[in-house]
């Protein structure tokens, strides 16, 4: 997917799955390893999109909680912490300057 980035795009890749990948643009997330610490493997996907967050902060995790809330509807609100600590971890791994 390199080739398909524009200008300053970032390359996120689970590096639970794929080893080192040498690019100044590329970020490795252990998405399925964080997954598996946080005992449920389908919340990598959640990972993941904490680790965009905090490289491209379009939000807050503040401003996250409720609109994942509002997106899970009432019948899953039983995934919201889970869903939101995987967010979280995944937000955690960076340091933006």
């Amino acid at each position: 997917f390199e080739s398909k980035l524009d200008e300053g795009g970032i390359l996120i890749y689970n590096s639970s799955l794929i080893e080192e990948y040498e690019n100044e643009n590329a970020y490795p997330v252990p998405a399925n390893d964080i997954a598996l610490e946080l005992s449920n493997p389908r919340v990598a996907n959640m990972v993941m999109l904490g680790a965009y967050l905090k490289l491209k902060p379009i939000f807050t995790l503040e401003e996250i909680y409720p609109v994942l809330k509002d997106f899970l509807g009432e019948s899953k609100q039983n995934l919201l912490e889970i869903d939101f600590e995987a967010i979280k971890r995944g937000f955690q791994l960076f340091e933006v300057a």
